[in-house]
């Protein structure tokens, strides 16, 4: 008999292996949403979600392959938009990538079950270092003036700036909201005379692979070409170790035009992997 449902906390561990590695420690939050589907009593199917910002995300959904293609997923979707109705949240999001194996199966999933609402959000440009040349805009020179310093020499007083100054830059260009995790060899601060004019932040997100996840110029810098100067310092720093990190991942928001006319121009000639995230949303 198949049953579906919330998960209480005390279910939850034994539906862990349904999810990617990264979620797993967070069912552990009571505010993350569990759904789950079991046969009698063995885990088939999962659903993890949140609620940020009155939006209920959706951030992993996955059924056991011997039940796939038998309406499950359907449920499981079905009974987390039931759950957000209950919290009185109005509009439910998930995000993929259109490289995912199943995307056929994704999209239409999403279709029958009344997701239809969709946008590009981010584009994915991949490629590896070894054995390859780096482009001529990877040596260009900063103007005068400016220098780059690994991130880890960020001063209290710079930490204090860009918290006070988090206004003046996109929430998800914040530098310190994943700075335990960031790669030292190739993370730089921007400053002119000294002063904090910007940063490049980038994660290792497996043993052999960067990603290249915010960079940001001061307003009034922004027309001098300090970004591509930035994205080539660490490219150039990440070449010299390419041996031990030899891929690379770029990852740039559709709200940034400019960064993705930058990527086409300079990283598409480069590119061995071009993908998308896609957002689709329903309102309840």
């Amino acid at each position: 008999m198949l049953t579906h449902f919330v998960l209480p906390h005390s279910l939850r561990p034994l539906y862990s292996s349904l999810t990617y590695p990264h979620y797993a420690p967070m069912m552990e939050d009571p505010g993350v949403i569990c759904i789950g589907i079991a046969n009698i009593m063995e885990p088939i199917g999962l659903l993890v979600g949140r609620i940020k910002r009155d939006v209920g995300e959706v951030l992993s959904l996955c059924v056991a392959p011997p039940y796939r293609r038998q309406g499950h997923a359907h449920e499981l979707l079905a009974c987390f938009e039931q759950e957000l109705r209950r919290q009185q949240i109005g509009q439910a999001s998930l995000t993929y990538l259109t490289n995912h194996p199943y995307l056929e199966a994704v999209e239409s999933l999403l279709n029958s079950s009344g997701w239809n609402k969709k946008k590009a959000r981010m584009l994915f440009i991949k490629y590896t270092l070894m054995q390859r040349t780096l482009p001529e805009w990877v040596h260009w020179k900063y103007p005068t003036g400016f220098a780059t310093d690994p991130f880890n020499s960020l001063t209290e007083e710079e930490r204090k700036l860009i918290k006070e100054q988090s206004t003046l830059y996109p929430h998800d260009l914040n530098p310190l909201s994943e700075e335990r995790n960031l790669e030292d060899s190739n993370s730089l601060l921007l400053r002119h005379n000294g002063t904090l004019a910007g940063w490049v932040v980038t994660h290792r997100i497996s043993p052999l692979e960067i990603r290249y996840t915010s960079l940001f110029v001061a307003e009034h810098y922004q027309k001098l070409g300090l970004g591509i100067r930035l994205i080539g310092d660490a490219v150039k720093r990440q070449y010299a170790q390419r041996k031990e990190i030899p891929h690379a991942l770029h990852a740039i928001s559709y709200e940034r035009p400019e960064m993705i006319r930058f990527a086409k121009r300079y990283l598409y000639p480069v590119a061995e992997n071009v993908y998308e995230s896609w957002q689709a949303s329903k309102l309840l």
